[in-house]
């Protein structure tokens, strides 16, 4: 099974400057930054077939770009656990 989710990338420069606040959370296993997004909706867990299907629909939306500013850092936690920045 696939997790699937929509996200958008981060700019390079955005990325850079969370890599450089990312260790001052105890325990916590960080993705490399090339792998750093913005989820904007989590779609649900997929079989290889089914995943594709979605995949390929979701390249074929054409949107037009948008300016995005983002304010602050929070985190989402889970049983006391910090499961995402």
């Amino acid at each position: 099974m696939k997790r699937l989710f929509i996200a958008l990338e981060m700019s390079p420069p955005l990325r850079d400057r969370l890599a450089g606040i990312i260790g001052g959370i105890i325990s916590a296993r960080w993705v490399h930054p090339a792998s750093f997004h913005l989820t904007l909706r989590f779609i649900g867990e997929f079989d290889g077939g089914a995943a594709q299907d979605i995949t390929d629909r979701l390249l074929s939306l054409r949107v037009a770009s948008f300016d995005l500013a983002l304010e602050g850092v929070d985190l989402f936690e889970s049983r006391g656990w910090v499961r995402a920045v």
